[in-house]
């Protein structure tokens, strides 16, 4: 009988006995979270201003302040998860279908969240 180690085929003997180990580890799911802010109304908010949190099992980050022109990487384990975060008044938030569902081991969901100026309001 042969046995294949690190890529070399060896020899079993009559009588000997050999131990083979295989380990399978999943692939962490991971959660891309963009942030928009978009000013067309006379808004002068920065995606810094908006505080984002995650829920589901073990995000890390579970909460962070987005970024301008980045993207956050959220590691998170497979399970149902959601993206939200503190809404401004003078500003209508809208999430793309990936901010919540389900995520599977291996798989890699981004989450945009959109940020729009309301109209200016008369003084």
């Amino acid at each position: 009988m042969h046995e294949l180690l690190d890529g070399l085929q060896r020899t079993i003997g009559v009588g000997q006995t050999k131990t083979c180990t295989v380990t399978n580890n999943d692939i962490q799911p991971r959660l891309i979270v963009v942030k928009h802010v978009v000013k067309d109304n006379g808004g002068t908010a920065q995606s810094s201003d908006f505080a984002m949190s995650v829920t589901g099992t073990n995000p890390s980050p579970s909460a962070f302040r987005a970024r301008t022109r980045l993207a956050t990487a959220v590691q998170i384990d497979a399970g149902t998860y959601s993206v939200g975060e503190t809404e401004s008044p003078d500003y209508t938030a809208s999430y793309s279908a990936d901010c919540s569902g389900t995520i599977a081991i291996g798989e890699t969901k981004v989450c945009t969240v959109t940020n729009d100026d309301t109209k200016a309001s008369p003084r």
